[in-house]
């Protein structure tokens, strides 16, 4: 087998258990989770164990990286390097991707798939006060960032780029990433979202860019549709990566 070949398995069977490790750790609260919970205990819940999960995916997948490419999280996020053009280009790409997300949204009818529309429809009703808004923006603009870029750049597409083209590594990653976000009315926003990540990635080879694109999305996103929550105007459908 050639070490493309095994890279590619590698990656996939690395996601495939981060998924399964992600069921089970939801299945398991929600059967445990008390009912009857106000909804700021059951924001901060999720919060708290999102958060271990989070941590124990990141030294995992770090422990890894440390093996096989003798990388630690300093040499993927080079604060040192950070430079004001690329910072400024983050902000203009995770801009973009906002404007793509609100057509989307807003211009585009997508037919009604139910298993998502209830997801959405559970994001709205936990969102009725500022602890849980506070949650939200802590867990979806800074915490999802950072994770999942140390998963999806930091490992699963400088993995595929070992023995890969650009392009190749690109659109693997694409695929992959689009298995953990399974509503398929997200995927022209994922596919431009990670040409734009991995683009940055590759220019720069520094972590920090796509997680300030990653995080100031989610970010502006959040921002939007809490403003229009506050306003009592019909919400769009609530989309982060």
């Amino acid at each position: 087998m050639s070490p493309k070949t095994k890279n590619i398995l590698f990656v996939l069977f690395y996601s495939f258990a981060i998924s399964i490790f992600q069921f089970i750790i939801g299945l398991i609260e929600g059967l445990l989770l008390p009912k009857g919970l106000s909804e700021t205990n059951e924001a901060f819940i999720d919060f708290v164990i999102e958060l271990i999960m989070d941590i124990l995916i990141v030294v995992i997948t770090l422990k890894i990286l440390k093996k096989r490419k003798t990388l630690n999280l300093w040499s993927l996020i080079k604060m040192d390097e950070i430079t004001f053009k690329y910072t400024a280009i983050s902000v203009l790409f995770a801009i973009i991707i906002f404007l793509i997300n609100y057509c989307i949204n807003h211009f585009i009818d997508f037919p009604s798939i139910q298993i998502f529309d209830d997801i959405y429809a559970e994001i709205h009703t936990k969102t009725t006060n500022s602890i849980s808004i506070i949650i939200m923006f802590v867990s979806y603009s800074i915490i999802a960032p950072i994770t999942e870029e140390i998963i999806t750049r930091g490992f699963i597409y400088s993995t595929l780029r070992d023995n890969n083209s650009f392009i190749g590594s690109m659109l693997i990653t694409f695929i992959i990433f689009s298995l953990f976000h399974l509503d398929p009315r997200m995927f022209v926003l994922i596919f431009v979202g990670n040409i734009l990540l991995c683009y940055i990635y590759e220019k720069k080879r520094n972590l920090f860019y796509p997680i300030v694109v990653h995080g100031l999305f989610n970010l502006l996103s959040l921002f939007h549709y809490i403003v229009l929550l506050q306003m009592k105007m019909e919400f769009p459908k609530f989309r982060i990566v």
